[in-house]
């Protein structure tokens, strides 16, 4: 366990936080190819990287939850290749994203999505091999 983990458990009780990423867990199978890519990125600058953290009472499991150990926080990150204004998506994805927003704004935690547009910018400015 890291240090920094049990303020972030006093702070959130309703935060279930795995094995964080590259540090114990190495096992990537399972994981989309742009958000492995995102969350190496995101360890190659010392940040600690969650996936699927477990957040009581939500009805779905965010990506990440983002640790920053220079600022002393972090954030549950929900990434989408979907648009923003959610064209171009299904009325049945649209439902989806919005119960999840809801559950976001509900949790009590801090959190960003990162929407289509968002990740290309990251891959324009910050990161090209992206997607």
């Amino acid at each position: 366990m890291f240090e920094h983990e049990d303020s972030v458990r006093e702070m959130y009780p309703q935060l279930i936080l795995p094995e964080p990423m590259f540090y114990v867990v190495n096992d990537f199978e399972n994981i989309h190819p742009v958000e492995l890519l995102f969350a190496e990125a995101l360890h190659e600058r010392g940040l600690f990287i969650y996936r699927e953290p477990e957040v009581l009472e939500m009805s779905h499991i965010p990506d990440f939850y983002v640790y920053n150990p220079f600022a002393h926080s972090g954030k549950l990150v929900e990434i989408t290749l979907m648009n923003k204004d959610g064209v171009g998506a299904c009325r049945k994805t649209r439902l989806r994203k919005e119960r999840q927003l809801e559950d976001l704004y509900n949790c009590g935690i801090p959190f960003t999505i990162l929407h289509r547009k968002e990740l290309e910018n990251v891959r324009r400015y910050c990161y090209d091999g992206l997607f």
